[in-house]
């Protein structure tokens, strides 16, 4: 009877210390995605250009399905050390060529400012210096935000057209009326 009192002690410790790492893992996470580990200069950068490029209309736009928040999160998350440093280079440039082009207070501006601004990095980052850090930042953050607005509940519901099974499904039906089975190839 000890020894099993003894294993199961050993049991809820290692349960506990798994709680615990666990819990101080996550709340790491939310805090550097809260913190300020990436810039919050950057945040309003991609809340301007959310609600430029994917605008309210008859359909939420990006700001109504929190895209600035969501491509934080990712970008803290998903992308490695290398990739935040390079990222916020192109970021840096791209926050330079704005103040440079639409005035150091670009931030506060309203609509119809932020609309010209869009414009002429759009004619800057594909005709003008395609290869520069500010198109490469401009493009990846305009890639961003297009595939967590598409990738939201919102988006993907409301503003694409949402068949949650396309096209006919039959069930059981009988090799001879089919033919032969299907096989697609493996994307992997």
């Amino acid at each position: 009877m000890a020894a099993f009192k003894r294993r199961e002690f050993l049991k809820l410790s290692g349960a506990l210390g798994l709680a615990t790492l666990s819990t101080r893992l996550a709340t790491a996470a939310d805090t550097a995605v809260t913190s300020g580990a990436f810039d919050s200069k950057y945040f309003t950068l991609f809340k301007v250009l959310s609600n430029q490029i994917i605008p309210d209309t008859d359909t939420p736009g990006a700001l109504a399905c929190q895209v600035p928040e969501q491509m934080k999160a990712f970008i803290l998350k998903v992308y490695g050390e290398q990739h935040i440093s390079d990222y916020s280079r192109k970021l840096d440039a791209l926050d330079s060529w704005l103040a440079t082009h639409s005035g150091e207070n670009w931030r506060s501006g309203d609509d119809k400012e932020h609309h010209g601004m869009v414009a002429a990095l759009e004619d800057y980052s594909y005709d003008e210096s395609p290869d520069s850090d500010v198109a490469a930042g401009y493009k990846e953050t305009k890639e961003l935000i297009v595939f967590h607005y598409y990738t939201s509940q919102q988006g993907a519901t409301k503003t694409l057209h949402y068949d949650p099974v396309p096209g006919m499904y039959k069930g059981c039906e009988d090799l001879s009326v089919i033919g032969k089975t299907w096989a697609t190839p493996n994307a992997y």
